[in-house]
Formats: C-alpha cells, structure tokens, sequence
C-alpha cells in the first residue's frame, strides 16, 4: 500500500494525477499536444495508465486484477459497444480523435497503447 501512495504522489507531481478521490481514481491527464512534448517513456506510462484503468473499468476489473496487454478485446470479454465507449472516453481525456479502424487494426490494449504513444 506504501508503494502505491508513494506512486500516487509521484504521478501527481510529475504529471497533475490526482491520488483516490472519494474512492474512485481521478485523474488529470495531459491532452495529446502536451503528451507528445514528453520523452516516450514518460508519454507511454500516462497513456498505459489510462488506457488500462478504462478498460479495467469496462470489463468491472479490480485496481489488483491483471490485465494482459497481448489479449484481444473481444477475448477479454469487451463488446463492440463497451470498446465504443472506452474509445470515447479515451478521446474526451486525451482531447484526440481515435479512428474506430485502430481497434480493429489494433485489437489489444498493447497495440492500442502503442499507436497512441506513436
């Protein structure tokens, strides 16, 4: 639990996101323009972070679940409708258009994190 607080202030300081708030994970994340003005690394581990927490929230995963990255969206259970909106609510944080053929071209959350750090 140490390392998580510890995490959570890192990320707020170094990045604007916000530990729990009224039990629910709330973040500030920067919008595409400012992303691609951070070193990959950094760019890459804000949009994991989001990517993953959305569709742990999708699919009603737990902070503690894993999910795998090399999956396929259909093969961890997520519906053409639940990943419609997924794709949306990554849009709205990431201020970004995402064509809805990446999901297809890209059907994992891995390949999904790639393009999106691209």
């Amino acid at each position: 639990m140490c390392h998580r607080r510890i995490r959570d202030r890192c990320l707020y300081e170094a990045h604007g996101v916000h530990p729990k708030v009224g039990g629910k994970v709330s973040r500030l994340v920067p919008v595409m323009s400012e992303l691609m003005l951070m070193p990959v690394h950094e760019r890459r581990e804000i949009i994991e972070d989001l990517v993953v927490r959305e569709l742990k929230s999708a699919l009603f995963m737990t902070d503690e679940d894993e999910l795998p990255l090399e999956a396929g969206f259909f093969d961890l259970g997520l519906t053409s409708l639940k990943m419609s909106e997924v794709k949306a609510t990554l849009e709205q944080e990431l201020e970004c258009e995402i064509q809805t053929t990446v999901l297809f071209r890209r059907p994992t959350p891995g390949q999904l994190i790639d393009h999106l750090t691209d």
